[in-house]
């Protein structure tokens, strides 16, 4: 890759992928200069119209301009306008120069852009081109220009076993050899130890604790300061408690029974690998809540509709909202066959139970969801890892009082462009809700679909 000095006043050329991305993206760049080619002023006139996420975000970028430029001045000799913001800021430009590019293709034109104005502020400014394909940087880097992915809105620079919070802590050997606890308490919420912990660090509220066979100790941190902590022991779904008949087969299924069960909780993530029990665990907590305790009014599902293959995408789907996502449902229809024979229901009328546990279920799509308003909801949002941070805050922004949001994803599967593991919303959502009294993330990691699925993972 070419490189360039850290130290150096910058000059970043936007892509149109970056600005249909996060439209806001030219406030993000501190101290340093903007600077946006004719072309991609163009190709997001091409992309405003309809309603598609893709035609909001053409617009939203254009509103974004708009309002940079009300101080603009075409009389004098202004580049730009300066960019609001905190301390230092750079200044938005515009290309102002023509460019004689042989290639009609639009990549080609902005690289051509930007290698013009690399050379015309050679010395003064280092110029980086910014998008979102790799494609892109890679021409780039042919042509010895500086080029950069979009990363303001990733999680953590760096790509490793601890990009996300395991909401767990495993520690070696029996609970006293471990912890230091002061005393024991009786709550009316349980039995909470009040402990002296090594590695106070490590213990946002709601982590979970256990010991390394899972089975001596399992509790889950209630409060933490300095280096004491409070732990509520968890309820036992292995074998005493279940949700609609599931019991937990691991000591991850166990923690993650312990918050999809607890009402205080509202925003539950779950991640892992095929296999491991999300969406199962998730319904049977969602129907032992809705028909059983009467907590929540009924269960809204929802998913971005995202084909793994887009050569295999379906099109177009007739019928309503819920006939449209039932393609984008099987998951939860093979979770719900799997559970219509749990609960005490009777084992001889499969159809019909199925048909009486789905009046509680809804199929809801996320392209029409904005200004609405879900009360007493019980919300599972599958295939998470396919959300940009900005479709997350909108659906979450729907969630009203009593409502509990449940997302479920993997991010070794992500199948929309431009997405990574670092800036995939379901990320996002973890690391920015970490250690809210309100949240809670637990990393499951033993197949339990079966033996065949377990090796699969492991070997293919």
């Amino acid at each position: 890759m070419v490189k360039f000095e850290k130290t150096d006043l910058r000059t970043y050329v936007l892509d149109t992928n970056v600005l249909l991305h996060d439209p806001s993206a030219p406030l993000h760049f501190k101290e340093h200069n903007v600077f946006i080619p004719m072309m991609v002023m163009e190709e997001l006139d091409r992309h405003k119209v309809g309603n598609t996420d893709l035609a909001k975000d053409a617009r939203q970028a254009h509103r974004v301009l708009l309002d940079l430029l009300k101080d603009f001045n075409p009389e004098g000799d202004e580049t730009g306008v300066t960019i609001p913001g905190e301390g230092k800021t750079g200044r938005l430009e515009f290309q102002m120069f023509d460019v004689d590019c042989e290639s009609d293709k639009p990549d080609n034109k902005i690289i051509e852009t930007a290698k013009i104005l690399s050379d015309k502020r050679k010395g003064v400014s280092t110029v980086i081109l910014v998008t979102k394909g790799i494609n892109m940087r890679i021409k780039a880097t042919m042509w010895g220009l500086p080029s950069e992915d979009y990363r303001v809105d990733e999680v953590r620079e760096t790509l490793d076993d601890d990009i996300l919070s395991k909401g767990q802590y495993v520690f070696d050997g029996t609970w006293d050899d471990a912890f230091e606890a002061e005393h024991v308490s009786q709550t009316e919420s349980g039995v909470i130890y009040h402990i002296k912990t090594p590695e106070p660090d490590m213990w946002d509220i709601n982590t979970h604790v256990c010991s390394s066979d899972g089975e001596e100790f399992s509790g889950r941190v209630t409060a933490v300061k300095e280096n004491n902590a409070l732990v509520k022991v968890c309820d036992n779904y292995r074998n005493s408690l279940s949700a609609w008949g599931v019991h937990a087969r691991s000591t991850e299924q166990n923690f993650a029974l312990n918050v999809l069960m607890d009402p205080d909780i509202d925003v539950v993530t779950l991640t892992g690998g095929a296999g491991t029990g999300k969406t199962l665990l998730a319904l049977a907590s969602a129907l032992e809540q809705v028909v059983e305790q009467k907590l929540y009014d009924n269960i809204i599902v929802t998913r971005a509709p995202v084909p793994v293959d887009k050569d295999e995408d379906i099109g177009f789907l007739p019928g309503t909202e819920e006939e449209k996502m039932n393609p984008w449902m099987g998951a939860i229809h093979d979770n719900i066959e799997v559970l219509v024979n749990r609960g005490g229901m009777e084992r001889d009328d499969v159809d019909s139970n199925k048909e009486w546990l789905m009046r509680y279920v809804k199929f809801r799509s996320m392209s029409f969801v904005r200004g609405r308003s879900f009360q007493r909801k019980f919300i599972i949002i599958d295939e998470a890892q396919n959300m940009t941070s900005k479709k997350m805050k909108t659906l979450l922004t729907r969630a009203g009082e009593g409502t509990k949001v449940v997302c479920l994803g993997n991010l070794s599967q992500i199948d929309t462009p431009y997405i990574t593991e670092r800036s995939s919303g379901l990320a996002h959502l973890v690391e920015k809700l970490r250690n809210w009294q309100h949240s809670a993330h637990i990393t499951l990691k033993s197949i339990e679909r079966s033996r065949l699925a377990e090796r699969a993972e492991k070997l293919l």
